[in-house]
């Protein structure tokens, strides 16, 4: 019987991809923007973001300006100065306002589930705006005269604590829906890396706030009377205004879909890879049957390990889904 030698080709692994497929699969494909976009051109560089990632980031930078532009140092100096010099007044105006976040949590939270998260946070614009024009005329109405008749300076603190309890459910808008609808519109596998985004578009305004106060009072007058003081939180809120008109272009229908985030591509696409390597397995490239042992092993192990990290995934997204009302 002639022996037969093998050749070169006989010995190529079918299995194994060669280096040029390898290099091609390893380069990322470019993202596409899609209506639910938005495209940025931030030097010479394109940055597509989608619809409402991009007014979150927005309204997170003008949100901490302003806030921490008129609601804290200066608007506390404003009801002390008011409140002739007592400290009473202060804590319990403040105190309203963290109550109205606190219990308009879960109602702002039940009406964005039943009638659309971005339908409440419309309201809450429309809240914003509505509740800077009382906020400025009652400050008119009281005047800039430190020698207040007693009974006009408490009316004066019961109308400001009706104020701040609608900033505390505008805030409570802000930091509910608009939350959840940034989550549902963040992929699945990034979330954490957008939500630090989000962390410090914030930080870094609420140190721009501060600033500008310490610039006005420059340019008007260090000296911290009623007139100074309503001065600047007149200031903080016109930027309100404009946080209001951001919160009306929210939209749910530019969320991202369950088969749009790259948590679910991912694991689709490593499903789709292990039934490959089952169907190539199973083809009978292997002439030995402790190798096909071996292979069907492995085949079954990985398409098993897939199947629990899509359970895992799918429980993970559902827990996540709670997370803005929770903070």
């Amino acid at each position: 019987m002639a022996e037969v030698h093998p050749t070169n080709t006989d010995l190529q692994e079918p299995l194994l991809p060669s280096q040029e497929n390898g290099n091609a699969e390893q380069q990322p494909a470019a993202r596409v923007a899609t209506d639910k976009d938005i495209v940025l051109k931030l030097c010479s560089k394109q940055v597509i973001l989608n619809h409402n990632v991009f007014l979150t980031l927005l309204l997170d930078v003008m949100y901490g300006i302003s806030d921490s532009l008129w609601s804290g140092t200066v608007f506390a100096a404003y009801l002390k100065r008011l409140g002739g010099e007592q400290n009473g007044p202060v804590g319990d105006i403040e105190a309203v306002n963290g109550l109205a976040v606190l219990f308009s949590a879960l109602p702002v939270g039940y009406l964005a589930d039943k009638y659309g998260r971005s339908i409440v946070i419309t309201a809450g614009g429309a809240l914003f705006i509505v509740t800077a024009i009382c906020h400025a005329s009652i400050m008119e109405w009281i005047g800039t005269d430190d020698n207040l008749d007693p009974k006009k300076t408490d009316v004066a603190m019961v109308l400001l604590a009706i104020v701040m309890g609608m900033w505390g459910i505008g805030g409570g808008i802000v930091s509910g829906p608009c939350q959840a609808l940034y989550a549902d519109s963040t992929p699945a596998g990034d979330r954490s890396k957008y939500y630090f985004y989000v962390f410090v578009c914030y930080i870094l305004a609420s140190c721009l706030g501060p600033i500008i106060s310490i610039i006005l009072f420059q340019t008007i007058g260090d000296d911290w009377d009623l007139s100074n003081l309503r001065t600047i939180i007149y200031v903080g809120l016109g930027l309100e205004m404009m946080n209001a008109v951001v919160m009306m272009f929210f939209d749910d229908k530019k969320a991202l879909d369950e088969e749009e985030e790259e948590g679910e591509t991912t694991v689709n696409a490593n499903d789709g890879e292990a039934r490959d390597v089952a169907a190539e397995s199973n083809g009978g490239v292997a002439t030995e049957d402790c190798e096909n042992g071996e292979r069907n092993g492995e085949v079954q192990a990985l398409v098993s390990g897939v199947e629990e990290e899509a359970t895992a995934a799918e429980l993970l997204k559902k827990r996540q889904k709670w997370i803005p009302y929770i903070v």
